[in-house]
């Protein structure tokens, strides 16, 4: 089965699962490997990043918070407010780890190559954005 297909089948599987679906339960409901799933929940995430309205939230069932995780699809921020801001969390500790590993590599590498300007833009990027956070978080 190609990606593509797989992503659409994805879909339509959280599609008529509202409470949402485990790893394996789209595993198997896919028929591919439990290790493919978040590849596809990723597929399908990107294929979703131009629409303002549906998103693959990924969260503990209320009623077993010790339970599986549960991919679901979500329509409204109401429905994925303890997900988004897990999501912005990580992605700005990602965001200071990337620029911690790309600082090193900026400043031993030979401006002129590829991986050198490269670099240099990475390091003004995520040091520029994480200003613009830390800025947010200190508030007026």
């Amino acid at each position: 089965m190609r990606r593509a297909e797989a992503v659409g089948l994805l879909f339509d599987h959280l599609a008529e699962r509202p409470n949402g679906a485990t790893k394996h339960d789209i595993a198997g409901g896919l028929g591919v490997r439990s290790d493919a799933v978040c590849g596809l929940v990723q597929g399908l995430r990107d294929v979703l990043a131009d629409t303002d309205t549906i998103n693959v939230s990924c969260d503990r069932d209320p009623s077993d918070p010790t339970g599986p995780w549960r991919y679901r699809l979500v329509g409204t921020v109401e429905e994925i407010t303890a997900w988004q801001g897990n999501r912005v969390g990580d992605t700005e500790r990602r965001l200071r780890t990337m620029l911690h590993v790309v600082i090193p590599i900026a400043n031993g590498s030979d401006p002129a190559s590829v991986e050198g300007r490269k670099a240099r833009i990475m390091r003004k990027t995520f040091a520029r954005c994480l200003e613009d956070l830390d800025e947010i978080r200190q508030g007026p």
